[in-house]
């Protein structure tokens, strides 16, 4: 069984969606819109470190997204897009359009409940951190403190595949499978590795060259509009990029059987 292909995986997130970028935009308009209006209820509210209840409001974008980020995989993989267009056989299309039922349902679904266990775990941790920032104030942080931070981090490594499974899931890939076909910790490590290249590069490009020019000086109401605006579009791009990166590694990993007759070549 192939690994997961690094350098591949990067470098087809990058040039797919930038080839794909009027589909993507067209696709993304409806749940970046209600991704913005969610964070700007947490900004109003004042809830940007209180994660657990993050995730309630943010309970619809998770949807929202999970929807949009199930439709890039079975472009990646099937090369179908949205909307569903009928090819004039009615039981070839009815077939068809509940397998992509099936597939959207279960992959927005499996999103949104890993995006919400993920707020649960991010709390856990900043909970964990203050907790020994505190401790550490007075004095050096506990063995315990440190031997539960270090399993926390090795655990989340390697656990970081099953973050993923929304991915098979929207082409009805069953987990058993796909947890066979990513066993491993150097798997997990490969696709830490290759999250880390999709999300570092686009976050410092926003944060030294867009943040400068459109959050500096005073802080106003109409700046707070900006930062909830940039900070949606950034986490939309970061979350294409890298699904359609991990869609492309994982998609390696799997049976030939199971890998679709793919998009067409970026």
């Amino acid at each position: 069984m192939a690994g997961f292909d690094v350098t591949g995986s990067v470098s087809f997130g990058y040039r797919f969606v930038w080839s794909e970028r009027r589909y993507l935009l067209y696709l993304a308009a409806v749940p970046l819109l209600i991704k913005f209006i969610c964070n700007m209820t947490i900004i109003m509210l004042g809830w940007r470190t209180e994660f657990i209840r993050q995730a309630l409001i943010l309970l619809p974008s998770y949807f929202a997204d999970g929807w949009m980020l199930s439709h890039l995989v079975r472009l990646v993989f099937l090369g179908q897009r949205w909307p569903f267009r009928p090819g004039g056989n009615r039981d070839l299309d009815m077939n068809m359009l509940q397998d992509r039922a099936r597939g959207i349902m279960a992959g927005t679904v499996s999103f949104a409940v890993i995006e919400f266990l993920l707020a649960g775990f991010v709390d856990a941790v900043y909970g964990l951190g203050a907790a020994t920032f505190q401790e550490g104030r007075t004095q050096d942080p506990t063995f315990m403190t440190s031997m539960s931070i270090t399993l926390v981090m090795l655990l989340f490594i390697l656990m970081f595949r099953f973050l993923w499974f929304f991915i098979p899931a929207a082409i009805n890939y069953s987990l058993s499978r796909y947890a066979r076909d990513t066993a491993g910790f150097r798997d997990s490590m490969r696709m830490v590795a290759a999250w880390l290249l999709c999300f570092v590069p686009t976050f410092f490009f926003f944060s030294f060259f867009l943040a400068p020019a459109f959050l500096g000086g005073e802080k106003t109401v109409t700046k707070d509009f900006i930062e909830g605006f940039l900070t949606v579009t950034l986490d939309t791009i970061i979350a294409l990029i890298a699904t359609a990166g991990m869609a492309y590694g994982i998609r390696g990993m799997m049976p030939s059987d199971m890998r679709g007759g793919g998009p067409a070549t970026v």
